[in-house]
């Protein structure tokens, strides 16, 4: 129905043009709610991401303790290796010196013992001062500077 003064054209265009913009706020809205969203998905994804680099940095730290910690061991390993190498050097020389000392001490019994077997054949042979005393005595004091 047409109104007699010409209106119904402006109302029916008014309608066309309300309609259209009512189907474009319908398409903006739609269009705001799909960018919402993926707005939510990109921060979600966001947040995973940065979750999963903390995981990754945590995971890393514990790898570079882990190889501090098996540097630490190689050098503690190749320290006590050395440690072994001198002690068993040390118990080597140790050794060594006790048999030393042992071959020192039966050749001062030794020397010990001629010397008071000299003595002893000193006495029975008259105990003068005479040569053979002096003879003995210069044996007696080389014997004695080939044992220092």
């Amino acid at each position: 129905m047409a109104s007699p003064n010409g209106q119904g054209d402006t109302l029916t265009i008014q309608a066309a043009e309300f309609q259209r913009l009512q189907s474009q706020l319908i398409d903006l809205r739609t269009t705001n709610y799909q960018l919402k969203e993926e707005q939510q998905k990109q921060a979600s994804e966001i947040d995973q991401l940065n979750d999963e680099l903390q995981t990754k940095g945590r995971e890393l730290d514990k790898a570079n303790k882990v190889l501090h910690r098996s540097k630490k061991a190689k050098e503690m390993s190749s320290l006590l290796e050395e440690n072994n190498s001198l002690q068993q050097k040390l118990q080597s020389q140790e050794d060594d010196f006790n048999l030393q000392n042992r071959t020192l001490m039966e050749e001062i019994s030794r020397v010990c013992e001629e010397n008071e077997g000299l003595k002893t054949r000193l006495k029975k042979t008259g105990g003068g001062e005479g040569e053979g005393l002096t003879r003995l005595r210069a044996e007696n004091t080389a014997l004695q500077k080939s044992l220092q």
